[in-house]
């Protein structure tokens, strides 16, 4: 995403990404095996992560609310996004706002969009070079809601966490331009050439295998949801990779409560197995698929 000039404070313009969810420790990858991320300590706090198409650069801070900050490489869209939540915080999933990012004299725009992760509630947007040249230098970085402050955080150690993190970027778009390059030349050559016109397959959407509701069981509950007898039903709409995995789910409407509403997904993602959709021209493509998941006391 290019920034542009906005005014002489420098101010620049951060995106707006499309909704996100994800559980970064876990990643789905979206082929044959699921991915491991490894994770390495960079120092002073830092953490980089790595999957086979993602990368992560992660602090935990302390003080009110445990603030992480989360930035993250997703190496098939070629892009960048930065997240920060907090238990404090009270931004809802999707909730858009206006934040601002100053880091020393300067300073980036963004329409950020409201997410939870991990119990915690706050936004993630994407993020261009620009902004992270300044924040592997710079040393803090101060978010703000109009002129009320939403957290000032130190970017001590940012710089060598950049270092791994560039590194990591390196070898994921090594990887994708490496599964591109199988993908397209394996793009003209038909699965079996032998086939009947009678052994075709129709069109079809994604189909699971098994019960989903056998996917989310009672041992997933969360320990504080039980404390709290929470309870409700989280509708979802998942997206099917070609290789049956569930690659994105997306809470259409939720039981009430954040806890639940991440859990479905996240057990969803891990569990989930399909028989992949069928295109017009009778291939495998990705699919969509919806299911409510009934959360109910044991």
């Amino acid at each position: 995403m290019k920034a542009h000039q906005l005014k002489p404070s420098r101010r620049h313009c951060l995106g707006l990404p499309g909704l996100v969810l994800f559980a970064l420790m876990a990643v789905a990858v979206p082929e044959t095996a699921q991915a491991q991320m490894w994770i390495e300590e960079t120092g002073q706090g830092w953490f980089v992560g790595r999957s086979d198409d993602e990368c992560l650069m992660r602090m935990d801070y302390e003080g009110e609310g445990a603030t992480r900050l989360d930035i993250f490489y997703l190496g098939e869209k070629d892009l960048s996004h930065m997240s920060l939540v907090n238990y404090n915080w009270s931004i809802g999933d999707g909730e858009k706002v206006g934040l601002s990012f100053y880091i020393g004299d300067r300073g980036w725009e963004s329409d950020s969009v409201g997410v939870s992760i991990d119990y915690r509630k706050g936004f993630i947007t994407t993020v261009d070079e620009d902004f992270l040249d300044a924040f592997a230098a710079g040393n803090s970085l101060i978010v703000l809601k109009g002129e009320a402050l939403v957290d000032s955080l130190s970017l001590a150690g940012s710089a060598v966490a950049r270092t791994h993190f560039e590194r990591c970027r390196r070898q994921v778009q090594k990887m994708v331009a490496q599964r591109r390059k199988v993908r397209d030349r394996l793009a003209g050559i038909p699965v079996d050439p032998f086939k009947k016109p009678e052994d075709i397959l129709l069109p079809r959407p994604a189909m699971p295998i098994g019960d989903p509701s056998l996917w989310v069981s009672v041992a997933d509950y969360p320990a504080r949801s039980l404390r709290l007898a929470e309870r409700g039903v989280t509708g979802v709409s998942l997206t099917i990779s070609r290789y049956g995995r569930v690659i994105n789910c997306d809470v259409v409407s939720s039981s009430g409560y954040v806890a639940l509403d991440d859990q479905t997904c996240l057990s969803l993602m891990r569990r989930g197995r399909f028989e992949p959709a069928i295109g017009e021209d009778g291939k495998v493509i990705e699919g969509e698929f919806s299911t409510a998941i009934q959360w109910s006391l044991p």
